[in-house]
Protein backbone atom coordinates (compact mmCIF):
# COMPACT_ATOMS: atom_id res chain seq x y z
CA UNK A 1 0.00 0.00 0.00
CA UNK A 2 2.74 2.55 0.95
CA UNK A 3 4.56 1.50 -2.45
CA UNK A 4 1.62 2.93 -4.34
CA UNK A 5 1.00 5.66 -2.77
CA UNK A 6 4.99 6.63 -2.97
CA UNK A 7 5.85 6.46 0.75
CA UNK A 8 8.94 5.06 1.61
CA UNK A 9 9.33 2.45 4.58
CA UNK A 10 12.34 1.64 6.07
CA UNK A 11 13.38 -1.86 6.90
CA UNK A 12 10.78 -2.84 3.80
CA UNK A 13 7.24 -3.20 3.29
CA UNK A 14 6.85 -7.06 2.96
CA UNK A 15 5.17 -8.88 6.50
CA UNK A 16 7.40 -11.97 7.66
CA UNK A 17 6.69 -15.45 5.49
CA UNK A 18 5.09 -17.20 8.49
CA UNK A 19 6.62 -21.28 8.61
CA UNK A 20 4.86 -23.88 7.41
CA UNK A 21 3.04 -25.04 10.03
CA UNK A 22 3.07 -29.33 8.97
CA UNK A 23 6.78 -28.51 8.40
CA UNK A 24 8.79 -29.93 11.38
CA UNK A 25 11.40 -27.87 13.11
CA UNK A 26 12.68 -30.68 14.94
CA UNK A 27 13.09 -34.53 14.77
CA UNK A 28 14.16 -37.20 16.66
CA UNK A 29 14.10 -40.67 15.53
CA UNK A 30 12.20 -43.91 17.19
CA UNK A 31 14.41 -46.93 16.79
CA UNK A 32 13.52 -50.65 16.95
CA UNK A 33 14.48 -53.41 19.00
CA UNK A 34 17.43 -53.82 16.31
CA UNK A 35 18.28 -50.05 16.32
CA UNK A 36 16.97 -49.24 13.54
CA UNK A 37 15.12 -46.23 12.89
CA UNK A 38 11.58 -46.85 12.25
CA UNK A 39 9.45 -43.77 12.63
CA UNK A 40 9.86 -40.28 14.33
CA UNK A 41 8.90 -37.57 16.89
CA UNK A 42 8.83 -34.04 15.31
CA UNK A 43 7.62 -31.12 16.53
CA UNK A 44 5.52 -28.88 14.25
CA UNK A 45 6.35 -24.85 14.01
CA UNK A 46 2.82 -24.17 16.08
CA UNK A 47 4.72 -26.01 19.14
CA UNK A 48 2.61 -29.12 18.61
CA UNK A 49 4.48 -33.09 18.54
CA UNK A 50 3.65 -35.72 15.71
CA UNK A 51 4.53 -39.22 15.40
CA UNK A 52 5.60 -40.40 12.24
CA UNK A 53 4.74 -43.74 11.52
CA UNK A 54 6.63 -45.67 8.96
CA UNK A 55 4.95 -47.49 5.87
CA UNK A 56 3.90 -50.68 6.88
CA UNK A 57 3.09 -52.71 3.72
CA UNK A 58 6.65 -52.36 3.30
CA UNK A 59 7.85 -54.70 6.24
CA UNK A 60 7.26 -57.66 7.20
CA UNK A 61 4.95 -58.53 10.09
CA UNK A 62 8.33 -59.09 12.90
CA UNK A 63 9.61 -55.42 11.90
CA UNK A 64 5.56 -54.50 11.88
CA UNK A 65 5.78 -55.74 15.37
CA UNK A 66 9.37 -54.10 16.77
CA UNK A 67 7.82 -51.23 15.24
CA UNK A 68 4.82 -51.06 17.31
CA UNK A 69 6.75 -52.21 20.74
CA UNK A 70 9.13 -49.02 20.12
CA UNK A 71 6.16 -46.66 19.28
CA UNK A 72 4.63 -48.04 22.19
CA UNK A 73 7.20 -47.34 24.35
CA UNK A 74 7.72 -43.49 23.33
CA UNK A 75 3.81 -43.24 24.14
CA UNK A 76 4.42 -44.69 27.30
CA UNK A 77 7.69 -42.34 28.03
CA UNK A 78 5.53 -39.23 26.82
CA UNK A 79 2.94 -39.43 29.19
CA UNK A 80 5.27 -40.54 32.01
CA UNK A 81 3.74 -44.08 32.49
CA UNK A 82 7.01 -45.77 32.30
CA UNK A 83 10.32 -45.02 34.69
CA UNK A 84 12.84 -44.39 31.36
CA UNK A 85 12.61 -41.01 30.18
Amino acid sequence: MFGALGIEVEGGSEAPAKPDPLAPIASTDIFGADDQPVGAIEMLADEVMRIRLPDPAAMTRDEREAAAAAFILQIRIHFELDAQG
